[in-house]
């Protein structure tokens, strides 16, 4: 089981955390930069819930009108940090 803890951050001290727990994970890195976090409740990789994880910046760039994370955290069940999914 793997934890994925996703973040974002506002002006000021603002912030809010999504964390959820799944068996089997995938990261999409689309070629305008955008990278999505797809977590499935098995092992088969279909009927996923899919995050997008990019930047400020590059959300203005491309005028997404996208809900979105800064940064996505993966741990796998010993709580270490395996993978930190971020865009520029």
């Amino acid at each position: 089981m793997f934890t994925i803890k996703f973040m974002s951050f506002f002006q000021g001290e603002e912030s809010t955390e999504t964390v959820i727990s799944a068996p089997h994970y995938e990261v999409y890195t689309h070629t305008n930069g955008v990278k999505t976090v797809c977590a499935y409740k098995d092992f088969i990789s279909i009927d996923g819930v899919a995050r997008t994880v990019m930047s400020d910046n590059l959300a203005d760039e491309l005028d997404l009108n996208t809900p979105y994370y800064h940064v996505c955290y993966i741990e796998n069940m010993a709580g270490k940090t395996i993978a930190r999914i971020q865009t520029q």
